[in-house]
């Protein structure tokens, strides 16, 4: 038997360590068979089953997936950060800064402690759900700091449009340290720890950057009049940066999901704000990104881009209901027939499933040809859109000026010439005698 037979058997032997008899025989079975087709000699199968308790990396904890104990994992982090910044809120004037930052990082230790432990014990996935929430204080730390050192109060002279406008501009801006800081500390951890989840805080962090830094480039209510296209070109960047790290990832951890989970939030805020503009553009553009991304779902072997996709064709469908052929009477048998195809469809991925499953399960490199060019033509015409689109930006904010300049005209003409009411007369009573 080879060396990396060996190991693979090894690790199949170690990762199961502990889940009781079940997977044991599996095992055996399957080392059986490899001697009996004479894979291995029984002397290797003996050694094999003997490392089953030696593993030193052999973990009790339930397998990764959608299961009871993930949700349990995740439902008590929730609960934690929801515990945790209910008790802020409600404490926060009396706790202060100060009090802010000692509560924060007395929870980040003891969130790296328990880390630490679960680690030790082989629970990774509580170890990184652990981890995840340590990072989680960092923006309540870096606010701490920000608040005691006087920097997050202060209220520089930038780029003054009116008092309300600037002050509006530096509360955004002043939020780009904690994202910094949030990012830096996600990658610290990821360089002590490989755990996927911790791409959790650095996409969020990473898509908060332009989010909060859209001032020091556009004026407020430009950007307010380009969101669409701004969060088309932050879908493109951040569907980029996913597609990076999936093909740089190499230790099996799972980063490059968040980001893609970022960008199609991104993609989806998009659609809705071209929706408010023009409808029928808005729909046909959702039907040709869901084939898009159901291509990418089997190509990648991405489920939450085939989920994305089945959320796009639903949209589309609705449009054609309730605005193209809403009164056409025919759309009825349109709708029947489309449901037909789709039972007939369904029926087809049931018989076609275990293949489809295979091939999203399949290991290997996730690779789709073209990627990157159609990811730069993306970006590009968002570019563009963003250029062209800031003359029309500008006569929309001078069209709203004016009406509503038009309006206070009226509304203070109408004060003006409405006459004043007077009170009705009501005699004072007589002193008694």
């Amino acid at each position: 038997m080879s060396d990396s037979q060996a190991t693979r058997l090894n690790g199949s032997t170690a990762g199961g360590a502990g889940n009781g008899g079940t997977g044991g025989t599996e095992r055996s079975g399957l080392l059986d068979l490899g001697v009996e087709r004479g894979i291995i000699t029984s002397e290797q199968r003996d050694a094999l089953l003997a490392l089953e308790g030696e593993a030193p990396n052999a973990t009790v904890e339930a397998k990764r997936g959608f299961n009871a104990v993930t949700v349990a994992y995740w439902t008590g982090g929730i609960a934690v950060l929801c515990a945790f910044a209910w008790f802020l809120i409600s404490r926060w004037e009396v706790l202060g800064p100060g009090g802010v930052l000692a509560v924060s990082l007395v929870y980040a230790l003891l969130l790296v402690v328990m880390a630490s432990v679960f680690s030790k014990n082989g629970f990774r996935h509580a170890a990184a759900v652990s981890t995840v929430l340590a990072v989680g204080m960092t923006p309540l730390v870096t606010w701490s700091v920000l608040t005691l050192t006087g920097w997050w109060g202060q209220f520089p002279e930038l780029r003054y449009r009116g008092l309300v406008a600037a002050e509006f501009d530096w509360q955004n801006i002043r939020w780009l340290p904690i994202d910094l800081t949030t990012i830096l500390t996600a990658l610290i951890a990821l360089r002590m720890v490989r755990y996927g989840v911790l791409g959790l805080p650095l996409a969020i962090a990473t898509c908060a950057i332009p989010i909060h830094g859209i001032s020091l480039v556009f004026d407020l209510e430009m950007a307010d009049q380009l969101g669409p296209a701004l969060a088309m070109l932050l879908a493109v960047v951040m569907l980029s940066i996913g597609y990076a790290v999936d093909r740089a990832t190499e230790d099996g951890e799972d980063y490059a999901i968040w980001f893609y989970a970022a960008g199609l939030v991104c993609t989806g805020a998009s659609i809705l704000g071209f929706w408010n503009r023009s409808a029928a553009i808005a729909a046909h553009s959702m039907l040709f990104l869901s084939v898009l991304f159901a291509v990418a779902a089997l190509q990648m072997r991405r489920r939450l881009f085939l989920a994305a996709a089945t959320i796009g064709f639903l949209g589309y469908l609705a449009y054609l209901t309730f605005d193209v052929f809403r009164k056409t009477l025919g759309y009825p048998i349109l709708l029947a027939t489309s449901g037909l195809v789709i039972i007939l469809l369904a029926v087809w991925i049931q018989r076609r499933f275990p293949d489809l499953q295979q091939r999203m399960s399949a290991p290997g490199p996730r690779v789709i040809r073209g990627a990157p060019l159609a990811l730069g033509g993306a970006g590009l015409i968002a570019l563009v859109m963003i250029a062209i689109g800031r003359s029309d930006a500008r006569a929309r904010i001078r069209e709203r000026y004016q009406r509503e300049a038009v309006s206070r005209a009226l509304m203070h003409n109408r004060s003006r010439s409405r006459p004043p009411t007077r009170q009705p007369f009501t005699p004072r009573n007589p002193a008694p005698r």
